[in-house]
């Protein structure tokens, strides 16, 4: 029982101090400045509705994946996208912003990552829901 218990907390010794060995804080570094409620600065991953709008109106194709900085899942989409040197660019919006969120739920959007393939006439070409789908739909099409 006592050899059990040593390998089970060398085993946790190990991962959690090897978490703190490499650290990327470019990933979800996040700044937004607002000037009297306005936004006049953002440095962040995700899209703003200002930056979301100007898109729309560029009449271009799309992809938007819903994501989040606390899902696993959302890292791991993003991370994979990264590496598949994609022809198109994918677009980030983070769900727990409050418009993003009023979106979603036009949208009908229950999990993340959620991923919307829009043409460029504004129809709805495809929807893919989890990492698994997402990244092979994308890596298919573009």
């Amino acid at each position: 029982m006592y050899k059990y218990f040593l390998v089970f907390l060398s085993f946790l010794f190990l991962s959690c101090s090897s978490l703190g060995t490499k650290q990327n804080h470019n990933s979800n570094t996040e700044l937004v400045v607002t000037y009297y409620g306005k936004e006049v600065h953002r440095r962040s991953p995700y899209l703003s509705l200002s930056e979301l709008e100007n898109l729309t109106k560029q009449k271009k194709e799309l992809i938007i994946i819903f994501s989040a900085n606390w899902c696993s899942a959302c890292q791991l989409t993003k991370k994979a996208i990264s590496q598949a040197d994609l022809k198109t660019k994918v677009y980030y919006l983070n769900i727990d912003e409050d418009w993003v969120k009023k979106l979603a739920l036009m949208f009908k959007v229950r999990a993340v990552p959620h991923m919307m393939h829009v043409d460029k006439q504004g129809n709805l070409v495809d929807i893919k829901i989890g990492p698994g789908d997402i990244v092979t739909y994308l890596l298919i099409k573009f």
